[in-house]
C-alpha cells in the first residue's frame, strides 16, 4: 500500500496532483489536507479522518483480509488478528465487528444482497466505502467526495442509494450459483431517487410603487426580491 497516508509530507511523498480536492477553505482548495477541522486540529492524523489512499491500495488490503491476514503469499496479519477484526459482536442498534460495521443503521448501505452478519464494512463521511463479503471472496470499493463543492442538497441520502446501488450491481454479477442466478434490475435506488439538489425556490420581487421616481429606492427594492444564485 504505497499510496496510503494520513498526510502529504516526507520524502518521497506522491505529487499533490494526485489528490483529489476535498473542500475549498479560506478560499483555496485542500489537497492533500484533510477536510475534517478535528483531524486539522490534530495535524491531520486521527483515528476517525484523515486517511488517504487509493483503489488498488484497497483492493490490496481487502484481498489481505479475505486470504486470512496473507497478501501474495507474504503473511500481513496472524489468522486470529484477522477472525478477531471480522468476528461479528452485538453492540447497541445492532452488530459490529471489532473496528468494522456489520448490521447497523449505516450498513443499509451494503445494499440488499451482501449477507447480514457475515459481512462488513465502513462508511467515511465524504462517501468513502468498502464493503468486504467473504461468503462470495467480494469486496466493494466506492471512493467519492460529497463534500465538494456545489454541495448536494440531501447528499447522504444520495451516496446511501449509490452506495447500495454499487453492492447489488457487483453481487448480482458475481453470483454464479445456478439455484440462486439474479436478474440485473431494470433500474436502481440512484436512478429514480429525484430532488438531490432542488433549486432554490424564486421569491416573488418586491413591488414597486409606480409613482417612485428615485432609482436606489428601485434598485433596493429589486434587491430585496431577488435571490442570488450559488
Amino acid at each position: 500500500m504505497k499510496s496510503t497516508n494520513f498526510y502529504r509530507a516526507g520524502a518521497g511523498a506522491p505529487p499533490v496532483e494526485r489528490f483529489a480536492p476535498t473542500e475549498r477553505i479560506d478560499g483555496k482548495w485542500l489537497r492533500g489536507t484533510v477536510h475534517d477541522p478535528r483531524a486539522r486540529s490534530l495535524g491531520g492524523v486521527a483515528g476517525h479522518a484523515g486517511l488517504f489512499s487509493t483503489v488498488d491500495d484497497l483492493a490490496s488490503y481487502c484481498r489481505m483480509i479475505l486470504n486470512g491476514g496473507t497478501l501474495n503469499g507474504k503473511r500481513i496479519l496472524k489468522p486470529e488478528t484477522v477472525r478477531l477484526m471480522t468476528e461479528p459482536c452485538p453492540v447497541p442498534g445492532g452488530l459490529r465487528t471489532r473496528g468494522w460495521d456489520c448490521d447497523t443503521a449505516y450498513s443499509a448501505n451494503r445494499g440488499t444482497l451482501f449477507p447480514k452478519g457475515k459481512s462488513f464494512g465502513h462508511t467515511g463521511f465524504t462517501g468513502t466505502s468498502i464493503w468486504i463479503d467473504p461468503s462470495r471472496e467480494l469486496f466493494v470499493i466506492l471512493l467519492t467526495n460529497r463534500v465538494y463543492t456545489p454541495k448536494v442538497r440531501g447528499s447522504s441520502k444520495a451516496i446511501a442509494d449509490i452506495r447500495a446501488d454499487l453492492a447489488d450491481a457487483a453481487a448480482v454479477a458475481v453470483i454464479d450459483d445456478p439455484d440462486q442466478m439474479l436478474a440485473m434490475p431494470n433500474s436502481f435506488r440512484s436512478d429514480v431517487r429525484r430532488g438531490w439538489n432542488p433549486r432554490a425556490p424564486r421569491r416573488h420581487r418586491a413591488h414597486h410603487s409606480s409613482h417612485s421616481k428615485s432609482g436606489a429606492k428601485k434598485n433596493a427594492s429589486a434587491k430585496k426580491g431577488t435571490v442570488t444564485g450559488q
